[in-house]
């Protein structure tokens, strides 16, 4: 604040009764009276800055907690299980709309190397990337491509022991 801004009552006051030494000491203190009551009152806009800093720290601890919960749940066992179902089931969904599927889940394989496959007449047209559905119970195995999203070959399995065998 400055001199210029203090009322003139008090500022004729000052000039004409006191001298040079005490004038500089008034004004000096009412200077300091006029600061003080500003000192003395926070900015409710520095408040709620504040605030609004905290929540946005809290919800990015929130936030990151969840996520790595979240993370070490998909590297489980458990988590892997779940994900690899939620493939499986989104797999015979599609299946299931080109085809009519048996009524059970499939084991599901994907073709790694088609040339390990090829002497067997069922896979002759098979690419790698493509999924085998494996209906044991219904004794029937499907092909598909999920690329071209089509069936690339279906027909019934014989099952003996550990060994699978295509007719």
């Amino acid at each position: 604040m400055k001199f210029d801004e203090i009322n003139e009552s008090e500022k004729k006051e000052v000039k004409q009764s006191l001298s040079d030494e005490e004038k500089a000491k008034k004004i000096r203190e009412l200077l300091a009276k006029t600061e003080e009551p500003k000192k003395k009152k926070p900015k409710m806009s520095k408040v709620i800055f504040y605030i609004f800093v905290a929540i946005v720290i809290i919800a990015l601890g929130v936030f990151i907690v969840i996520q790595y919960k979240e993370n070490q749940f998909l590297r489980s066992p458990e988590g892997i299980a779940e994900q690899q179902q939620k493939e499986a089931d989104a797999l015979v969904e599609k299946v299931s709309k080109i085809m009519q599927l048996p009524n059970e889940q499939p084991t599901i394989a994907t073709v790694s190397d088609k040339e390990k496959l090829i002497e067997q007449s069922f896979f002759a047209d098979v690419e790698n990337g493509d999924k085998v559905l494996i209906f044991s119970q219904a004794g029937r195995a499907v092909i598909y491509r999920v690329s071209e999203n089509r069936i690339i070959n279906s027909g019934p399995i014989a099952i003996t022991s550990n060994d699978m065998m295509i007719e």
